[in-house]
Order: C-alpha cells, then sequence, then structure tokens
C-alpha cells in the first residue's frame, strides 16, 4: 500500500498506483456485446468490433494498438523530453479494459520503453477489477488526465464537451513525428474530427469484412470466395447458397447495416457538419450503396421477415452454422459454429482495391496535462512499428493503424488458435481503405435511424430505396434535434 491506495509491480516495471480514490458515481454506461446491440447503442460500443468494429475492446487495445514513429532523434536546437521521473494518467473513455489488463498490454510496454515513466489508469465503467469515474466527475475534481483513449465514434461527446481537445501540431514537430507511416484513412478521420487540428494519434482501426463458413460451402460444394472478390461475385454466391435443405433454410448472406453505415465503402458522411442533418437522402452515394445492398435480400432463399431483419437475428443464424457468409466489422470468435474464415471484402469494378472504411481508436494528450511531452512521448510508441509489430502478431483484436507490409505479414503469427485454423488473415486487409468521412456527435442517432428504416427495407415492408433513405433522414434529423434540445 502507498498513501493509502493499493500499488502493483508488473514483470519488474516501475510501480503503477491504481487509481481509486474517487469511487463510481453513476457513470452510464451499457455493457458491450456488439453481436446483440443495434443502431445507437452499436454506434457507441465500437470498441467491442473487430474494430469491431467499430467495434471492440479489450480485443482492440490488445492487437493493434499501432502506427508509425518518427525515427529521427532531435537536432540540438530541439527540446528533448525529460527523463525525470513522472506519473501520467490515462482515462479510458467508455470503456471498461480493467486496470490488469491495461497494464499488461498498454502500460507495462510504455514503462519498459521509458523507465521514467508511472501511470495512473482511470476508465468510465466499474468493471474487470476497475473503479468507475466517469469523465465529467473526473474534470470536476480535478484529476489530471494527461492521456484519454477514446474511439472516433464517441470521443466528440468525450473530448470536447470537457475542453480537453489540444492540437498536436507542435507536438508531432518537435518530436519529428513521422504521419505518414500511419493509414492516411486514419489520419484523415482524426483530422476531420478537429476541424483539420489533430487530437491524438490513431492507434487502432476497425473496418468491415466478410467472413464465410467453410462447412456449408463444402457441404453444398460451392467454392471458396476468391481474393479480389466484387459484389456481382458476392451476389452470384449468395444465389448458390441459399436453399432449404432436410428442412433447414441456409441463408446466403447476413449484412450488417449499422456497420455498412458506420464503416460504409462508399465515404458517405452519415451528418452534414455545417447543417447537422442527416446526409442520407441528399448524398447520391447512400442510395447507390442501399440499392447495391438490398437486392441481396431478393435473391429467392435469403429473404427475410420483419423478425429475421434484425441484426441479432442475421448475426445468430451465421453464428450458429445457417448462413454461409456475413459482412460486418464483428471480431472473428472461436465460438462461432463451423469453420470461419476471412475473405476479401468485395469491391467494386469501378474502385478495385478498395474495402470498407474505417474508424480509428486513438490515444490524445488532453489541453490539461502538464506533462506533455512525456505524454506524446508514450502514445508515440504506441504508434511505433516497434509496438505495432509486438500487438500485431498476437492478432486477436483490431487492425494495425501502422501502413506498413511487414506487420501485415506478421499479423497473428504469434496466435496458435489462428495458426492451427490456418485463417486467412490477408482477408482483413484490403489494398486500400475506403475514403475518410467527417464523423459528428449525432452519427450514433443517424445511425440508428439508417438501420431501422433499412431493416423494413429489407423485410419488403418499406416500398423502395428512396423512401426508405427519405424516411430515415426526416427520423435522424428529428433524434438529433432532440439531442441538441437536450444538450447532448
Amino acid at each position: 500500500m502507498k498513501g493509502g491506495r493499493p500499488t502493483c509491480t508488473c514483470n519488474g516495471a516501475p510501480t503503477i498506483t491504481v487509481a481509486r480514490e474517487i469511487r463510481h458515481r453513476g457513470a452510464a454506461y451499457v455493457k458491450m456485446d456488439t453481436s446483440k446491440i443495434e443502431g445507437d447503442s452499436t454506434m457507441r460500443k465500437f470498441v467491442n468490433l473487430r474494430f469491431s468494429a467499430a467495434a471492440v475492446l479489450p480485443a482492440l487495445l490488445l492487437t493493434a494498438c499501432a502506427g508509425g514513429q518518427g525515427g529521427s532523434s532531435a537536432s540540438p536546437e530541439e527540446k528533448k523530453p525529460s527523463t525525470e521521473p513522472v506519473e501520467l494518467s490515462f482515462y479510458y473513455s467508455g470503456g471498461n479494459y480493467g486496470e490488469q489488463r491495461f497494464m499488461e498490454t498498454i502500460g507495462n510496454p510504455i514503462m519498459k520503453k521509458y523507465p521514467h515513466i508511472s501511470m495512473k489508469y482511470y476508465q468510465t465503467s466499474k468493471a474487470n477489477g476497475s473503479e468507475g469515474l466517469t469523465l465529467a466527475d473526473a474534470v470536476a475534481t480535478g484529476v489530471p488526465i494527461d492521456v484519454l483513449y477514446a474511439s472516433l465514434s464517441n470521443v466528440s461527446q468525450s473530448l470536447q464537451p470537457f475542453g480537453l481537445q489540444y492540437d498536436h501540431a507542435d507536438l508531432i514537430k518537435r518530436n519529428r513525428f513521422d504521419l505518414n507511416s500511419l493509414v492516411p484513412q486514419a489520419v484523415d478521420s482524426l483530422k476531420g474530427l478537429g476541424g483539420g487540428a489533430l487530437y491524438g494519434l490513431p492507434v487502432a482501426v476497425g473496418s468491415l469484412y466478410l467472413y464465410y463458413n467453410k462447412d456449408l460451402f463444402d457441404k453444398f460444394g460451392v467454392s471458396y470466395p476468391q481474393k479480389g472478390l466484387t459484389w456481382d461475385q458476392l451476389y452470384d454466391l449468395t444465389k448458390k447458397m441459399a436453399r432449404t435443405e432436410g428442412g433447414v433454410k441456409y441463408r446466403g448472406l447476413a449484412i450488417g447495416w449499422t456497420y455498412m453505415a458506420t464503416f460504409n465503402p462508399m465515404g458517405a458522411g452519415l451528418v452534414d457538419p455545417a447543417t447537422n442533418k442527416a446526409l442520407f437522402a441528399k448524398d447520391e452515394k447512400w442510395q447507390k450503396l442501399v440499392s447495391n445492398l438490398i437486392r441481396f435480400y431478393n435473391i429467392p432463399g435469403n429473404e427475410v421477415d420483419a423478425e429475421s431483419a434484425r441484426w441479432k437475428n442475421q448475426f445468430d443464424e451465421f453464428t450458429k452454422g445457417t448462413a454461409a457468409m456475413m459482412l460486418t466489422a464483428n471480431n472473428l470468435s472461436r465460438d462461432w459454429n463451423g469453420r470461419v474464415d476471412v475473405a476479401s471484402f468485395p469491391v467494386s469494378p469501378d474502385k478495385p482495391g478498395v474495402g470498407g472504411g474505417l474508424i480509428p481508436n486513438f490515444f490524445g494528450v488532453t489541453s490539461i496535462s502538464k506533462h506533455k511531452d512525456e505524454a506524446f512521448q508514450a502514445i508515440a510508441f504506441l504508434a511505433s512499428k516497434e509496438y505495432q509489430l509486438q500487438q500485431a502478431r498476437i492478432g486477436s483484436g483490431s487492425l494495425p493503424v501502422i501502413d506498413d507490409p511487414q506487420i501485415r505479414a506478421e499479423y497473428s503469427k504469434d496466435n496458435a488458435w489462428m495458426q492451427e485454423r490456418n485463417i486467412n488473415v490477408s482477408g482483413w486487409f484490403p489494398e486500400r481503405f475506403a475514403d475518410a468521412y467527417t464523423v459528428t456527435p449525432y452519427d450514433g442517432r443517424a445511425n440508428a435511424a439508417f438501420v431501422a428504416e433499412m431493416e423494413k427495407l429489407s423485410a419488403g415492408t418499406v416500398a423502395d430505396v428512396n423512401t426508405a433513405l427519405r424516411q430515415a433522414a426526416e427520423a435522424a434529423d428529428k433524434a438529433i434535434e432532440a439531442q441538441i434540445s437536450a444538450g447532448k
């Protein structure tokens, strides 16, 4: 015990003081299970995605904290980061990672790299051995948050409302950090959030994936999805796999509408940041996206009704072995029935090699930190090739954010389960991610409205694509207005 607070020493690393002084006071948090949650809730739970995701989150932090750290040392006229002992406070916004896992995957590697750094850890919810502390309480009681961890899907609600955002331009320049080493769409997403300012460094990304059940393909004598699969080829595969046999209905393809919106391959924004109005009926990209996807539900044997159209039920069909393929952002799980593998995400002929969009998770130095250089030193390590490679080899969470062929080639090499299953890890990596769009604080509301209308359209209870998009936009606008009126 130290000063009345529990401490621990992990693998010889400097002692971490566990932040327990401020107890959880009613933090609003929903336990995450992206396979069962739809719409707005799913957006807030991106950390459970394979991503994941969204979307993802212990898995997210575990396997994809990555990026590129500038390799050049500071010139004589530049201020080098101090090596004096310093304690940094890390706050995980919206999550339940737990101090032990944080230390194993984030804290200890940083402290091993920089022995002069020690840490306190805070998180929103009381879970996994850690006390919860809302961000509002943390700010109100003067908790010295140096680094905030969040997903892009919730950062506009956890960073800017409390004035914690800090433009990292000077830190990046002073530390000669090479942003070009990172996946450009991840950087663009963060810059979009800050109107050009960069409020942190991306450390992990989630995107869209096509999973398929090898057992079903073998059962029906159909060839597996091939690399470079187009949407039309996926359509043909869906027709071949959709059937009823032995009294069992096998659907060809399950589609996660919430993920198709969040990580859409069109680079289409959900909400106009200038007007706070939904873009579903205004941006023709949405009409093109939905028209392409809805045809899969018109395939004989792949139809859904109002109940089976819900994502929970479609997800269950795939994971229980009665749907052949699934478009989602969920993490691959050993709990799914059958020999599930990853295929390359389908592409359009006019955009060869372009996969789904991405949403990054990031670490950001806050405006209130008194140790900004040391804090940046820590997060730059998380975005370095050294750390990225270590975590990528574990291969049980989100995708690396560093744009390096070696890291992709090494993905999951130390993951015994994936190696035994001979998982096609290359399927997770498109040649290029779709262009980034500007995320807004209201995307969650818009996503929920979109999902509701797409499920109706899938079940045939909405007349056509344009009607569904118009109704989704109208519902989203009402929900956004209510959110703004409530001051959230």
